[in-house]
């Protein structure tokens, strides 16, 4: 048996999965392991391109059909019943990239999809589209002491309280190599797809939330430049990242969390150049911004 630690619990598997992982959990919070006689036959109207999945009470049933069948059944257990092809690398990037997100929908929480540090003062999240450089921007700072607390998806509950994820960020090759070194000697580094899962300084406890960055690579943009956002625009800005799986998580809460929980965070834009390196005027005026304690 393997022991892992993420989204605040302990993770035991029979399988190896990419996550950080710990000498010993004999209280696991949360159980992995493989039922051959596992049949999800109830309705799965929900689908993720070929992927199906759907609820009945508190269990959640995932079919992926080169995978095979996950049943999340409440909040500590997880059951496989695999395909005959499945290999263990996809069982595991499955379970991580997938499973355990819908497993999170057993908290009272929000997700954002984003990367998230720790600084003396509480978790910065960063947030914006996809190659907005969330998570070069988080390992950049984890470099500079402050630990990475989560990538890709990071969980906030009421206070509002960041809580720790999977702290890997996911590099691409020129973001690698600027940061960590030479992409072609981390073969045992890549995800299979196109980009570097790399370890560095992380932090296991929740945090309360200091603040949030949107990060936006603009084509009319000369310089960085920072400003607050507020008001409702602050609003849908926020609910714009905010994660939600259909049939899983309800509309109406998450807008209520939303508006309840984020209320006092301050939110900044970051917006730079869209063509060349930017990295250290981003975080040069983030790190403004923190002295200042307008964060």
């Amino acid at each position: 048996m393997n022991y892992y630690q993420a989204f605040s619990s302990r993770i035991a598997s029979p399988w190896t999965l990419n996550l950080p992982s710990v000498v010993s959990a004999d209280s696991a919070e949360l159980t992995f392991f493989q039922d051959n006689s596992l049949k999800l036959d109830y309705p799965l109207p929900y689908t993720l391109g070929k992927i199906t999945y759907g609820t009945f009470g508190d269990n959640v049933g995932v079919h992926i059909p080169w995978v095979g069948d996950f049943e999340i059944r409440g909040s500590d257990s997880i059951a496989l019943k695999p395909q005959p092809e499945a290999t263990s690398e996809s069982i595991a990037l499955y379970f991580t990239g997938l499973i355990l997100g819908f497993q999170l929908r057993q908290k009272k929480l929000i997700t954002f999809h984003g990367s998230a540090v720790v600084t003396p003062k509480g978790a910065l999240i960063f947030t914006g589209d996809q190659g907005a450089g969330k998570s070069t921007t988080a390992a950049a700072f984890s470099q500079k002491g402050f630990p990475m607390l989560c990538d890709d998806v990071v969980p906030v509950t009421q206070g509002p309280w960041v809580h720790p994820g999977i702290p890997r960020p996911k590099l691409l090759p020129d973001a690698f190599e600027k940061l960590i070194g030479d992409p072609n000697l981390a073969g045992h580094l890549w995800d299979g797809v196109d980009k570097f899962q790399v370890d560095l300084p992380s932090q296991s406890d929740p945090q309360k939330l200091r603040g949030v960055l949107l990060l936006v690579p603009d084509t009319a943009c000369g310089t960085v430049t920072s400003r607050q956002i507020k008001g409702m625009n602050k609003f849908s800005l926020l609910l714009t990242h905010l994660q939600s799986i259909s049939g899983l998580d309800r509309p109406e809460i998450l807008f209520s969390r939303l508006g309840e929980w984020m209320a006092n965070v301050p939110v900044f834009e970051i917006r730079r150049p869209l063509q060349g390196d930017h990295l250290n005027s981003v975080l040069n005026e983030i790190s403004r911004l923190m002295n200042k304690e307008l964060l």
